[in-house]
């Protein structure tokens, strides 16, 4: 799976790394590796040093803390039956 983006590299425009969230949906949906076919060659770049994006790591870091507090919140809530 490649970016539809260019990188410019060493003056040279090549397809940019993949994105791994898209590849880690992808291939998290896969059951077995048996019938898949790469279109093209693995670069080294698509796997070594691609790095999630800064504004996802915070987008995480951000639903974490809403997930923490929300759970917080309901735990201290009459409504919800200790089983």
């Amino acid at each position: 799976m490649r970016g539809t983006r260019t990188t410019n590299v060493d003056g040279e425009m090549i397809p940019s790394p993949c994105d791994p969230y898209g590849l880690y949906v992808q291939l998290s949906r896969a059951q077995s590796l048996d019938g898949i076919t790469l279109l093209s060659k693995v670069r080294v770049r698509d796997l070594v040093g691609n790095r999630v994006p800064r504004d996802m790591i915070a987008a995480e870091e951000r639903l974490e803390l809403l997930s923490d507090a929300t759970i917080k919140e309901a735990e201290s809530c009459d409504w919800i039956d200790e089983m």
